[in-house]
């Protein structure tokens, strides 16, 4: 059996955010597959991790917000 291959792609509605002000994470998985689990990893200024679960649309697309919690880049 060959296994296909698929991109990922991602896209950010800010690329400076301040503090409180929110994040809005975006993408797809090209081909469109549904109902799979992608992992959003976001650090935080002082090296901890924040991780989100989202599922893909029928459409192959998925999305998350973040509001974060410290100063940082």
């Amino acid at each position: 059996m060959t296994k296909a291959s698929s991109d990922i792609a991602y896209s950010l509605s800010e690329t400076t955010i301040n503090l409180g002000s929110e994040l809005q994470v975006s993408g797809s998985i090209n081909p469109a597959v549904s109902d799979k689990t992608v992992t959003l990893t976001y650090r935080k200024p002082n090296g901890s991790t924040v991780m989100r679960t989202v599922m893909t649309g029928l459409d192959g697309s998925y999305s998350n917000s973040y509001t974060p919690d410290a100063d940082g880049s």
